[in-house]
């Protein structure tokens, strides 16, 4: 399979192409198609229903951007409800806080969860045998509703265009994860691509300002997706504020959250910063007198 090669459509008209050096796993499960590839750009890469999950060689830049940002706003973070994960990169960032004592995940398929454990060690990193770790197999949009606890961390750790990731976005899915989180509960997700799924992008955003008293959009630049995306966390109340670039080096080193790849003070700063098309498209609409 030398030559072979595999595309990532990032829309109906546009995508990208990565060359495929071996292919390991490919195979059905009850609710998914998955296929795992040795790459020479992104080393191994997780493929599910078509579309590219995660890779080893980046997956850093997607899952502490996706965690940090909100376990940081946080002011002692103790229990998190991932949703998806089932690449165990959003754990294994979590899991990097003393504070946290329980993370429960939410994954749909556990032949995923099988195959990431036996190809993707370089992303869980443990994660699955940590004590503070259990892993729900079956529908969230499901069982959700019959959580009896709170957290103080949601994280949606879905591929935001896939179309059995739609009912996670919906207004009445992000009221209930309100009613879970705690006082100073945080909600985080990704977006999608402002340029690419513009529309998702928008209706996302506004959805969460519906129900969520402070929302914050930032851009992340994912290169195994095709480019800008977009990310927000959600609060449900306002008492923690926004972070300086200052206050998020300080709580990382109290904290004592190392070995991060990519997030830091001035890139949590920066990455807020939005371009004029961005602010544009999340502006609300102008009425005419």
């Amino acid at each position: 399979m030398q030559d072979s090669i595999i595309t990532e459509w990032t829309d109906e008209n546009a995508g990208v192409v990565y060359r495929v050096s071996e292919k390991l796993e490919d195979f059905p499960t009850d609710v998914h198609h998955v296929e795992v590839y040795d790459t020479p750009a992104f080393g191994r890469v997780l493929r599910v229903n078509g579309h590219l999950l995660t890779a080893e060689n980046d997956e850093w830049i997607y899952h502490e951007n996706l965690v940090h940002p909100a376990a940081l706003s946080h002011p002692e973070p103790k229990r998190a409800l991932v949703l998806g994960g089932g690449t165990g990169g959003s754990a294994r960032q979590l899991l990097k806080y003393d504070s946290i004592e329980r993370v429960l995940i939410g994954e749909l398929d556990g032949f995923l969860v099988d195959t990431v454990r036996q190809h993707f060690e370089k992303i869980h990193q443990g994660a699955f045998d940590d004590a503070r770790l259990e892993i729900k197999l079956g529908d969230a949009n499901e069982w959700i509703n019959n959580i009896e606890e709170q957290f103080d961390l949601i994280v949606l750790d879905l591929v935001g265009y896939a179309e059995k990731a739609e009912g996670f976005y919906s207004r009445a899915f992000f009221e209930r994860c309100r009613a879970l989180l705690t006082d100073n509960g945080v909600l985080a997700l990704s977006l999608g691509s402002p340029q690419r799924h513009s529309g998702a992008f928008v209706d996302r955003h506004t959805a969460l300002q519906e129900v969520f008293t402070t929302v914050v959009p930032y851009l992340v630049p994912l290169s195994l997706h095709g480019g800008l995306w977009g990310m927000a966390i959600a609060r449900r109340n306002d008492a923690s504020g926004n972070l300086t670039a200052d206050e998020v080096d300080s709580r990382l080193r109290s904290r004592a959250v190392g070995q991060l790849e990519y997030y830091n003070g001035a890139v949590h700063a920066g990455q807020q910063a939005l371009p004029n098309f961005v602010a544009a498209l999340l502006a609300p609409p102008t009425r005419s007198r």
